[in-house]
């Protein structure tokens, strides 16, 4: 089997599987078909395994990671398993491969890390081969480059199109780029849509068992298949005792040199802004069309003025924003680099016209490696994301970035102070909230919390973070945020932003 780029030049085939046919089992191991023995070795031991699972709306609803940690914690009731939750709905392999530094890696060293990119890479980012290989290929690299000793467990989910692509003996984009990665790295790989494409086969599912709409979000069903998929393959890697032998991955030559690697966030202050351009908050409220909470509490690179431009110089091969994307007001940006013409690079989305979409517009690709200068200018854009004039489109002129990414030199992230401590998955919140001291600030990871009893402190404790979901085991239990309470209810969604 070649592997092709997307102008159609064969890549060099790694060696790792010259044996293995890919699409013909939902299953692949790799390597010595032992690829996982790091984690299973580490959990035979004993002791704390560190989670962390990456993808789209599939991974953040944790379907199937709820269940793969069901299976982990009774497997191996001697370890504490904490897991670190990444997804974050509508974002592809791009958007990862920027943000997995900052997200997941600058918070803990990592022993297991599953990743899923499949569908949104196919239905949201309309990725060619090149592009979604080297989002993957930038995510991979990057997580073993900081722990050589991480395995890795890549998901291909599967969306209806996708779906009609294997059943008439063809291969989806995404999954073509990303199981390129998988064999260059010895990534285990598990394909959801072979399976469900077998099992429609013999009769036995039909997609809306599968899945809850034409998105390729999985029913409760649909994702304890994916579940018991995973635990499958992490089940057929972990057979015998525990090796003498067993080393860390070593790191391959890179499948495509453009691929982000190096992919980062750099400071929103860097650019240099001229008129019409702000770094601020802006007034969500007066603005049209559904917003995600993730995105309104932050100060945004924003404009509203056509011919408004900023500047940034920055270090690398690659450089783009993350932005919001909304069809009714978005415009476009003209971009130059070191002088050179400008370019269009379009802000719409064809999943834009309800919702403030998130997306990873790429400006400029393809750099020689070294310091360079973009210039940005907001410019109008009246036609529709398919490119038709659109009379209704004359408010085409807003641009909104949430961040600036390059792939190339990031600034570290800052060391957390000696007051910050992280409370992870396993930990009990009212068990940690009680051994703080005043002055502490505990951030949350990413998940789902057990309070046992009702918490309450007199402490002044800071908790900052992302979203959070807090399940209560007691239905007494309250806790204080902000002055307020909020009632032990099943799920409760918050800003775990305030004071308890």
């Amino acid at each position: 089997m070649s592997i092709l780029d997307c102008a159609g030049k064969t890549l060099a085939r790694p060696a790792v599987m010259d044996a293995l046919r890919v699409y013909d089992k939902a299953v692949a191991s790799r390597g010595d078909a032992k690829m996982l023995r790091r984690v299973f070795e580490k959990a035979e031991r004993g002791g704390e395994i560190r989670i962390a699972v990456m993808g789209g709306s599939i991974t953040e609803g944790k379907g199937y990671s709820t269940a793969v940690m069901k299976y982990l914690k009774a497997k191996y009731p001697q370890c504490a398993f904490n897991e670190i939750n990444a997804g974050i709905s509508s974002t592809c392999s791009d958007t990862g491969a920027f943000r997995v530094q900052e997200d997941i890696l600058s918070k803990r060293k990592v022993d297991l890390f599953f990743v899923e990119f499949a569908v949104n890479d196919d239905q949201d980012g309309h990725f060619s081969e090149e592009h979604a290989r080297r989002g993957m290929e930038g995510i991979v690299r990057q997580v073993r480059e900081a722990n050589p000793a991480c395995d890795i467990v890549m998901i291909h989910f599967v969306n209806p199109g996708e779906l009609k692509t294997i059943q008439d003996g063809g291969t989806p984009i995404p999954y073509a780029a990303h199981e390129s990665v998988a064999e260059q790295y010895g990534v285990p790989t598990v394909n959801i849509g072979a399976e469900l494409a077998r099992l429609i086969a013999a009769g036995t599912w039909t997609w809306e068992k599968y899945g809850v709409d034409g998105n390729g979000h999985p029913t409760t069903e649909g994702g304890q298949m994916a579940a018991d998929k995973i635990c499958e393959l992490l089940t057929a890697e972990w057979t015998g005792g525990v090796r003498a032998n067993t080393v860390d991955h070593t790191l391959p030559a890179m499948l495509d040199p453009m691929s982000y690697s190096k992919g980062g966030h750099i400071p929103l202050e860097n650019a240099v802004l001229g008129t019409g351009w702000n770094l601020s908050l802006p007034n969500w409220a007066s603005i049209e069309g559904n917003k995600r909470d993730r995105y309104t509490a932050d100060p945004i690179l924003w404009s509203e003025t056509p011919g408004s431009e900023f500047t940034l110089t920055f270090t690398g091969t690659a450089v783009g924003a993350f932005v919001t994307s909304y069809c009714w007001d978005v415009g476009a940006l003209d971009v130059s680099v070191d002088d050179g013409a400008f370019v269009t690079r379009r802000l719409i989305s064809t999943w834009s016209y309800s919702l403030h979409y998130p997306m990873t517009v790429m400006l400029v690709d393809d750099l020689d490696y070294g310091e360079h200068t973009l210039t940005v200018k907001l410019v109008e854009d009246h036609k529709d994301a398919y490119g038709v004039e659109q009379a209704n489109r004359s408010g085409g002129r807003v641009a909104r970035i949430h961040a600036l990414c390059v792939n190339g030199v990031v600034p570290e992230p800052p060391a957390p102070a000696s007051n910050v401590k992280f409370v992870a998955l396993a930990d009990n919140l009212k068990t940690a909230v009680e051994s703080a001291a005043a002055g502490d600030e505990l951030r949350l990871e990413k998940g789902t919390f057990t309070v046992a009893s009702t918490i309450s402190s007199s402490k002044a404790l800071t908790i900052s973070g992302g979203w959070t979901d807090i399940t209560t085991q007691d239905p007494e239990a309250v806790t204080t945020l902000n002055g307020g309470t909020i009632p032990g209810e099943a799920r409760r969604r918050y800003r775990d932003s305030g004071r308890l």
